[in-house]
């Protein structure tokens, strides 16, 4: 019964992370989006990765822009078709390959991370 509380609490986070990152695409990218129909889809998809035993999903703004700074348009899918074939690659094998990769590369996909959310947040914010 405790943990009821805190799963309201998440609920309510979540919907409001959604909200807040459709609101910021909107105002970042030449695109209006259907609120309700993306919470649902969200709400969907964050159903189907709980049910196989996964944490909610988390939508980043930065991604989207850099994904429509590479494609150069809204309607290119290609991007999330080879993002799921990683997924897969990932789920159904081992993810040993990780070890052939430098180090210097997984370093930089850490900074490159955690450097938007500084810049955004902490860089941005001073004004």
């Amino acid at each position: 019964t405790t943990t009821l509380a805190d799963l309201a609490i998440m609920l309510i986070v979540v919907v409001l992370d959604c909200l807040l990152k459709i609101s910021s695409t909107e105002s970042k990218l030449p695109v209006t989006v259907n609120k309700d129909y993306e919470i649902q889809l969200h709400g969907l998809g964050n159903l189907a990765t709980v049910a196989c035993g996964s944490p909610v999903g988390y939508m980043q703004l930065k991604f989207n822009v850099i994904n429509f700074g590479i494609l150069g348009n809204i309607h290119d899918r290609r991007s999330g078709a080879l993002y799921a074939l990683l997924c897969g690659v990932c789920f159904f094998t081992t993810i040993e390959l990780f070890n052939y990769l430098p180090r210097f590369f997984l370093g930089t996909l850490l900074f490159f991370a955690g450097a938007g959310f500084v810049a955004e947040n902490l860089w941005g914010s001073r004004k």
